[in-house]
């Protein structure tokens, strides 16, 4: 599998904004399970969304490292977790990633 760079790009996409009660569900039901990291980098990619067309522009891997003040592996780990539990889709196309956010289970 592809091992995500520092300089490597990536984009956000999504369905729809959530809602304060998804919010809530997030933060009291999920980010015990998850861990604050992987919460910080859902809310990240959250908010990195344009919220007319649920797309982000484009991003280094860099700049998200910058931003949450961790390591590439920490993110990685971030990620999987998100990913286990069902808030996350990966897709890979060559130095580019694609992370797709979901919503939480409704409250």
């Amino acid at each position: 599998m592809y091992k995500v760079k520092a300089k490597s790009t990536f984009n956000i996409i999504s369905q729809s904004a959530l809602s304060s009660d998804e919010w809530k569900v997030l933060g009291i039901l999920y980010q015990p399970i998850i861990g604050v990291l992987s919460f910080s980098l859902y809310h990240t990619f959250y908010h990195l969304l344009n919220t007319k067309n649920y797309q982000s522009e484009t991003f280094t891997h860099q700049f998200l490292l910058d931003v949450l003040n961790v390591k590439i592996d920490q993110v990685k780990e971030a990620r999987e977790k998100l990913e286990a539990i069902n808030l996350l889709n990966t897709f890979v196309q060559g130095e580019h990633t694609v992370y797709q956010l979901k919503s939480p289970l409704s409250p």
